[in-house]
């Protein structure tokens, strides 16, 4: 599973999904079906601190969603 939340302001969605080289953040624009941004970060905390610094989200809004598998298999 992969987590979900929304950025402060409501105009971002952030996707957590952990891969083996690390967790994948992807960032998309409201209504858009393909990632605007996607980070590489080395662990869960890290990816929660860079969506909270630079997107707003606060972190009891993470949701478990489905997988996307943008990069492969996990």
């Amino acid at each position: 599973m992969a987590l979900e939340a929304f950025s402060k302001d409501q105009t971002d969605r952030v996707v957590l999904e952990e891969y083996p080289e690390g967790i994948y953040v992807y960032v998309f624009r409201k209504d858009e079906s393909s990632p605007s941004r996607d980070h590489l970060q080395d662990t869960m905390e890290i990816a929660k601190r860079q969506a909270y610094e630079d997107y707003g989200v606060v972190p009891e809004t993470w949701k478990e969603t489905p997988n996307l598998c943008l990069h492969g298999e996990h």
